[in-house]
């Protein structure tokens, strides 16, 4: 899908099959968190996003 295609509503099914407070795990990797926000963040980019905060800091954001 190219980006001039994306509206707020990409991601948005994938997004509600997870709660926040849910416990995760990073795919790929041993980081656990659990889901601190879910929904849009329009300074960022249009659709849906999980924000994850993880049990210990990793990352350029620390999970934070």
């Amino acid at each position: 899908m190219e980006e001039e295609e994306l509206d707020d509503s990409f991601m948005q099914h994938e997004a509600q099959q997870f709660t926040v407070g849910q416990r995760c795990r990073l795919p790929d990797t041993l980081y656990f968190g659990y889901i601190a926000y879910i929904g849009l963040v329009p300074e960022i980019h249009k659709g849906h996003f999980i924000g994850i905060k993880l049990d210990q800091p990793h990352g350029m954001n620390d999970g934070l």
